[in-house]
């Protein structure tokens, strides 16, 4: 089963800024070591939503076809790929590459920090990992951003696979948790997507492989 979940945190947001001084939010979203971790740090805000955007992207992945899978956040732990913690030493180690330890097993997880945001996503191994189209987009303030977010992924799937825009459309699958599907000329392409938003940034990730659709046909997304 091909697993993507994809999350970004704005720093600067609404809500954001500070928040690693939300007791009550630290202790219900954050493990004791985290907590601590994040309480020490010199960027603990910054820290702060790099956890969190790990562990929403891994609920995303698994939820999908799961949906009574706990959401409780500290459920979801970044580890190595050996099962230590990846979090130690009073700081975030990126390497070895990092996985997240979630109540349906281990993802693979791919972690960009800047400045402004943060965007993390999580796949069933590293080599869907390296498959992976992921991108952050800035947004502008014009218009809704879950639809603008729908539009940046419309547009980078027609460019894969040699449509126009106009052929693919974003829908929830309305059988499962209400994740977003995309359809090729009302037909379904069961390739795996996952949109974010946040503040001043939209973001996706999807696979570009071939895929089933549920009537038997296939699609290319190479």
């Amino acid at each position: 089963m091909l697993l993507v979940g994809n999350d970004v945190v704005d720093f600067a947001a609404p809500g954001n800024v500070g928040k690693s001084g939300d007791s009550r939010f630290c202790r219900r979203v954050f493990t004791a070591e985290e907590q601590a971790l994040i309480a020490g740090s010199t960027c603990p805000d910054e820290l702060l939503w790099t956890i969190w955007a790990a562990k929403e992207a891994a609920y995303k992945a698994v939820s999908r076809d799961d949906p009574a899978v706990s959401s409780v956040p500290r459920c979801y732990r970044i580890i190595h790929g050996d099962g230590a913690q990846f979090i130690s030493h009073g700081k975030i180690n990126w390497a070895p590459s990092p996985w997240i330890s979630t109540p349906r097993g281990e993802l693979a997880l791919w972690i960009d920090v800047t400045k402004e945001r943060v965007h993390a996503v999580t796949a069933g191994s590293e080599a869907d990992l390296d498959l992976l189209c992921r991108r952050v987009d800035r947004f502008d303030g014009a218009g809704d951003p879950a639809t603008v977010v729908r539009e940046n992924i419309i547009r980078e799937i027609a460019r894969c696979i040699g449509c126009s825009t106009g052929d693919l459309r974003v829908v929830k699958d309305p059988e499962g948790p209400g994740a977003p599907q995309v359809l090729l000329c009302g037909r379904l392409l069961t390739v795996w997507i996952s949109l974010s938003h946040d503040g001043r940034f939209t973001a996706f990730a999807f696979v570009p492989v071939f895929e089933k659709t549920k009537r038997g046909g296939l699609f290319p997304m190479i």
